[in-house]
């Protein structure tokens, strides 16, 4: 303790040491919390089930429904352009929480929007619907690199995938909620105004995981500032020497690009299955609900699992299951057998969650990390924007058969798994 104190005294509140136990575990319950009520809370308007439902019934184009499943991602595509602040930053946690502050409000305006707007003035309600999870999502990728540095600094490797993992097990904890609450809403007050106040449940749980987070300690600060001070574009530059000599990395990258293919089936899949099943829109809470059961399944299994193995054990399952429920909502025609998809599409969005998160973090060279991750996000987004544009395309031309989209689907997950399968775990398990 005693190299600690001095940095106590320098930086209240942090350390600048190493964390002590009591700290690992303050830190380890308050990450898992507050990523559990935020993402929780963005289940209430969930981005691949209830938002492109929203825009479908407020008349929007096909080509916003494909869309809303990426928009929130697209804030993926900042992170290139801030990643080399989050290699020069010293300490992560103050520029984290400031623009953690301003990224929640979208969602407020959207939830005013729809309860208050959506007849007088619709196509503005179309807008800010379209607009909370893309603004949130661009807001929150300025620090998003910062962040996950802070994640390593407060989580140690050992402890990453259950981490990863219990923060999704509060989601599905919150999503099967949020389910119920869907439900309950849309048949007391179905249409935009019953929308509206799913949002405000989201914007609720969204300033409950704020006021978590204000709780973490920032520890393992470097004792002196990082001497990499290069700018955007050095940055940059740097990029395509960075991808020559990592193979791995490069091989992972390709694996994550082809996984996109996916987004050619899930923008309308909810929208399919309230067809094809003859249900109405309260359907959609039986599917979150579905959706949240099988990713509480899904991460039971990632903790304890990634843990031991790493991730890439965990994103071979996840892609796995992709290729299996894309096949099966091609097929299917029941309600029960898309409650079951739904199921798939949580336990296996679980397990390439955790995953992922936890070997794009160990495969990355740490001096480059934030760099690395960045590269990943925005090459990763532009195929899953090329993505959803080819579903659009096939929902034009072929409006009542989803089964191009799904073997489609299903045939990029397999290529991306074989991929995955020549890049090596970095723990060497």
């Amino acid at each position: 303790m005693n190299d600690v104190a001095p940095a106590m005294e320098k930086l209240p509140g942090e350390l600048a040491g190493p964390a002590t136990p009591v700290y690992l575990r303050r830190n380890f319950v308050l990450h898992t919390l507050e990523g559990g009520l935020y993402t929780g809370g963005l289940t209430f308007v969930a981005s691949d089930t209830v938002l492109p439902a929203i825009v479908h019934l407020l008349n929007g184009p096909n080509w916003v429904v494909a869309l809303m499943p990426v928009l929130g991602a697209c804030g993926g595509f900042c992170w290139i352009f801030t990643a080399h602040l989050a290699e020069r930053l010293h300490r992560m946690k103050p520029f984290v929480l400031a623009v953690g502050c301003v990224q929640r409000l979208p969602f407020l305006a959207a939830g005013v929007a729809l309860s208050c707007f959506s007849e007088s003035h619709p196509r503005v309600a179309i807008a800010l619907v379209a607009l909370a999870p893309l603004v949130a999502g661009a807001v929150a990728g300025i620090s998003a690199c910062a962040w996950y540095e802070l994640v390593t600094r407060i989580i140690p490797e050992r402890r990453r995938a259950s981490s990863w993992a219990l923060r999704n097990l509060i989601t599905g904890g919150i999503g099967i909620f949020a389910g119920f609450v869907v439900a309950e809403v849309l048949r007391r007050q179905p249409g935009p105004v019953g929308f509206g106040m799913l949002h405000l449940w989201c914007f609720g749980f969204l300033l409950a995981s704020l006021a978590v987070f204000g709780f973490i300690r920032e520890t393992n600060i470097p004792a002196h500032p990082p001497r990499r001070m290069e700018g955007l574009w050095e940055n940059l530059r740097g990029v395509p020497r960075l991808l020559r000599e990592d193979s791995p990395f490069r091989r992972y990258l390709a694996a994550q690009l082809l996984s996109a293919g996916y987004f050619l089936l899930g923008p309308f899949l909810s929208i399919h299955a309230i067809a094809a099943s003859g249900r109405g829109e309260s359907f959609l809470g039986d599917l979150v609900v579905a959706q949240m059961v099988g990713a509480m399944a899904g991460n039971a299994g990632a903790g304890a699992l990634g843990d031991r193995a790493g991730g890439k054990i965990l994103v071979l399952i996840g892609k796995a299951l992709a290729i299996l429920l894309s096949v099966a909502a091609g097929i299917n025609h029941s309600a029960v057998g898309f409650l079951a998809v739904f199921f798939l599409l949580g336990a296996g969005g679980a397990m390439s969650g955790v995953g992922t998160q936890t070997l794009s973090v160990e495969l990355c060279p740490t001096d480059r990390r934030p760099t690395c991750l960045a590269v990943l996000q925005f090459l990763g987004l532009g195929s899953m924007l090329l993505a959803s544009g080819a579903a659009a395309a096939l929902r034009h031309f072929s409006p009542a058969n989803i089964l191009p989209a799904a073997l489609l689907a299903a045939s990029f997950s397999a290529v991306s798994l074989g991929v995955l399968c020549t890049v090596r775990e970095p723990r060497g398990t």
